[in-house]
């Protein structure tokens, strides 16, 4: 019993002496971490997307979409239509002069993009001049190949425009922003890379908002050089196969 009663008030002691400890320890900790946020602040800031903005982030993707496909109809257009007035079979100098032209139209039509747009709406950029100026020209061939291509698969420019129009949405979802290709299966993000908008939307977003170099995006400016040198081949060959037809069903009338 004596030594029941002499522990007890030692028991007491300790346990005064631990809460004691424990407040000490747990005042020492919460002024260490007051210290640590005073010394060393964490501030989270976007190194690309500068704003933090929908904008930002979709625009400069789908800007690529929009500079393709109004190029593709308009190119196609212009060869079905040529087809359905039964024009006769161009020349190569014709054909090449063509696709110059509707080449230097998309290069105008990204510099307006790129430049003016882009300044206007405060998109993030880079200003690349002299990146740019290699990796466009290379996109807007590429787009004009497929499109007067595409186009001489058509009898008149209308059934061009209504196989063509509803192809906007799914080359969204290809490029590779909305739906990463790494998600995707295999084979469909192989079929994406026929559509020069997806090694533009890779090209053109690490040039205008990353800062990238030349040596940085060789993959996409490969793949457009190989897009020319597949669909451009495909035009001069339809251009020339001899007088087509001329499209004799009569106008659809509303």
């Amino acid at each position: 019993m004596a030594e029941r009663q002499l522990s007890a008030p030692r028991r007491k002691h300790r346990q005064r002496a631990c809460r004691d400890d424990r407040g000490c320890a747990g005042r020492a900790t919460g002024g260490a971490r007051h210290r640590a946020r005073a010394i060393a602040p964490i501030l989270v800031h976007p190194l690309f997307n500068t704003t933090g903005g929908y904008r930002d982030y979709i625009f400069p993707a789908v800007a690529n979409i929009i500079l393709q496909q109004t190029l593709l109809f308009a190119g196609a257009r212009l060869v079905a239509e040529r087809r359905r007035r039964g024009l006769r079979a161009s020349g190569l100098a014709e054909s090449l002069g063509r696709w110059a032209a509707c080449t230097t139209i998309g290069m105008l039509a990204a510099g307006f993009y790129f430049g003016f747009v882009f300044w206007v709406q405060d998109i993030p950029r880079a200003g690349n001049l002299p990146a740019l100026a290699v990796a466009v020209p290379l996109f807007a061939g590429a787009v004009a190949a497929l499109g007067l291509a595409a186009g001489s698969f058509f009898r008149n420019g209308d059934d061009a425009l209504k196989v063509l129009l509803p192809t906007s949405v799914p080359l969204v979802f290809l490029a590779g922003f909305a739906w990463p290709h790494a998600a995707m299966p295999g084979w469909l993000a192989a079929l994406s890379w026929l559509s020069p908008a997806t090694a533009a939307m890779h090209l053109f977003t690490r040039l205008n908002q990353m800062g990238a170099t030349l040596s940085e995006v060789t993959g996409p400016l490969l793949v457009l050089a190989l897009s020319i040198a597949v669909y451009l081949p495909v035009y001069l060959w339809r251009s020339r196969i001899g007088t087509v037809e001329p499209d004799t069903r009569p106008p659809v009338t509303r």
